[in-house]
């Protein structure tokens, strides 16, 4: 019988039934637990402290959490009823929240993009002294070279949520003898008085990760004003897209998923808005780039067939409308909002915005373009064409999935290396102790494993016991499991985060290598490799060749561009002659389909194993 009891969060009281997990009640409520599993009791990551009663352990929770945790009252939330009266003494992590990103031009690439023709035209226009026209939006349009009826403040270039605001400026425009006309790609957008034409004007950029949101601001010249990073609100549905939409098949999934991504990014937006102090008005276009399932459930279409062969889209075209609706309330409601297009089904529009940045449209030479993510994808140019495809890597080198993963932020680590003494030496964020590991840092640590042979090449830890002189760090937990400690008990490196590791690696590596080989090329012919990701510059590039999850290529040859797909798009707000160099781009897309390879499991199987492979 079901039955209701009371569980205190804080100074918060809600209600629960004893056939609810805790996990779906604080949801309920507003506290968003931290999950990457959807509540499905496989990452771990929702660890709260009890007191009060619950239902038993099931063998999920006795797996993860072990003896010692579970008499100190830690439970899973998503696995725990209540059995009586609650008190939650402790969340171990709540979802969390934009982080301020720093400047990610170097100084080369803001000549590239601050220093191309301009996509903004500002129009120095005088109000006449006479007119017959029989009202100042008459004559104001007349003179646009447009006719438009006294009836209607629609034309053929202002959609109506634009005429409307332009018609409440003209009392403004009028106190002034000049003001400014705006146009975005020749299309009108607005007015300025003389003092508002002073002030700079605003482009946002908004890369729609599976895992992660990143949102540059930028003014109409292309100089980067600032940024934020945040975790994309739709993981605790799924940490893959094929669990998001399933989740979009389900009453109301749809809605729910679109709601929370375009919740998060309006606020994403305000926040940068206030921290520069910019108005909305300011604000003149908002672009979008994403794999095909996240453009498409952006806009609230259902991603069904994404989930099924022949994994096709309902469209690939660019999609654009206005802020409201697009769901961004932090901006006037005219505001347009580009989605750029996609690809194919699994090669969005961040693929081709990475490969504009890239230059894979200039490229004489062949260059290989691995973007590092959840949706792994990999772009390879040869003479007119650009091979693409992608891969479901998964979020291991997005920091999640890990025990002790997180994003590129204080306190994570990003590198490792030996000490003089002989002994492993952590770099991370901020200088402090070291909290967990963001990608780049698992990369790192488990190349220096390899090395050290403490990790064998199929993945599995030597046993403590069988070292003549094991590390201190290499020790077995209450469960008897094999663990690498990083920081005492608290932050440590487990036998099921290699294999995270490994998934995601050989899903990379296979994509690469079954590219080259449909472009009958071998790693030595590459005349480079960029890398893509949200670690940025940090990533050690020889670390990703030693695990085996960049084929044997000299490191030197290999750039770190960090998001490309960001500064992709950002280039294509800044400057005109983008769009015709992104379409030109998307005619030469050939799509790899990596599933119809005769020997794609075998490959993939290998492409498991750290370090090179034959």
């Amino acid at each position: 019988m079901d039955k209701t009891f009371d569980v205190l969060y804080k100074t918060r009281l809600f209600k629960t039934s004893s056939e609810e997990t805790l996990y779906e009640t604080l949801r309920r409520h507003g506290v968003y637990v931290q999950s990457a599993c959807g509540g499905t009791g496989r990452c771990g990551k929702c660890r709260i402290r009890v007191q009060g009663t619950l239902s038993e352990p099931d063998d999920t929770e006795k797996s993860i959490l072990g003896e010692g945790e579970l008499e100190r009252g830690i439970r899973l939330a998503c696995r725990a009823k209540a059995r009586g009266d609650l008190r939650i003494l402790e969340i171990d992590s709540l979802e969390s929240d934009a982080f301020a990103l720093s400047e990610p031009f170097s100084a080369s690439e803001r000549q590239r993009i601050e220093g191309c023709e301009s996509r903004i035209q500002l129009l120095e226009r005088t109000w006449p002294e006479e007119t017959e026209a029989a009202s100042d939006m008459e004559w104001l349009f007349q003179d646009l070279g447009q006719e438009a009826p006294r009836s209607s403040l629609f034309i053929e270039d202002l959609s109506p949520v634009l005429a409307a605001s332009l018609s409440r400026k003209l009392p403004d425009l009028l106190r002034f003898p000049r003001f400014t006309e705006i146009r975005l790609d020749g299309q009108l957008r607005g007015f300025l008085t003389e003092a508002e034409a002073l002030n700079p004007h605003y482009y946002i950029a908004v890369d729609i990760g599976t895992t992660t949101l990143t949102l540059f601001l930028l003014d109409t010249n292309g100089k980067w004003k600032g940024g934020l990073t945040a975790k994309n609100p739709q993981i605790p549905f799924g940490t893959d897209v094929i669990a998001r939409i399933n989740h979009a098949r389900t009453p109301g999934g749809l809605e729910e998923l679109r709601t929370r991504l375009t919740t998060k990014i309006d606020g994403m937006i305000q926040e940068v808005k206030d921290t520069q102090r910019i108005s909305a008005e300011r604000i003149l276009c908002v672009g979008l780039v994403g794999n095909t399932c996240m453009q498409q459930l952006f806009w609230g279409i259902l991603p069904e067939r994404l989930g099924e062969r022949p994994f096709r889209a309902f469209t690939t075209e660019t999609l654009s409308s206005n802020a409201i609706e697009a769901g961004f309330y932090a901006l006037e409601a005219h505001t347009p909002v580009v989605f750029l297009p996609s690809v194919a089904g699994y090669v969005g529009s961040d693929a081709l915005a990475g490969a504009l940045w890239c230059e894979l449209d200039r490229q004489q030479s062949p260059y290989l373009l691995v973007d590092i993510g959840t949706n792994g994808e990999m772009m390879l140019n040869r003479g007119n064409e650009v091979f693409c495809c992608s891969t479901a890597a998964g979020p291991a080198l997005e920091g999640m999935n890990i025990s002790h993963g997180m994003p590129g932020v204080e306190g994570a680590i990003t590198g490792v290396d030996t000490a003089e003494n002989g002994e492993i030496r952590y770099t991370v964020i901020g200088d402090g102790p070291p909290k967990g590991l963001c990608g780049s840092g698992l990369i790192s640590l488990i190349a220096w494993l390899l090395q050290q042979r403490v990790l064998k090449p199929g993945g599995a830890f030597e046993k403590p016991e069988s070292l003549a002189n094991p590390p201190k760090d290499l020790w077995r937990d209450e469960r008897g499991q094999v663990r690498w400690r990083i920081r005492g008990d608290e932050v440590f490196l487990d036998q099921r985060d290699v294999r995270q590791f490994q998934l995601a690696k050989g899903a990379i590596r296979c994509g690469i290598d079954i590219l080259l080989e449909n472009a009958g090329m071998r790693p030595e012919d590459l005349a480079g490799v960029f890398l893509s990701g949200s670690f940025g510059n940090a990533l050690d590039r020889r670390a990703a060749v030693a695990t085996g999850l960049l084929p044997p290529i000299d490191p030197s040859k290999i750039t770190c561009v960090g998001n490309a797909a960001c500064k992709g798009l950002s280039l294509w707000l800044a400057c005109r002659q983008s769009t015709e160099r992104l379409e030109n781009l998307r005619k030469r897309m050939r799509s790899v389909r990596l599933e119809g390879h005769p020997e794609f499991s075998d490959l993939f199987g290998r492409s498991m194993r750290l370090g090179e492979f034959t």
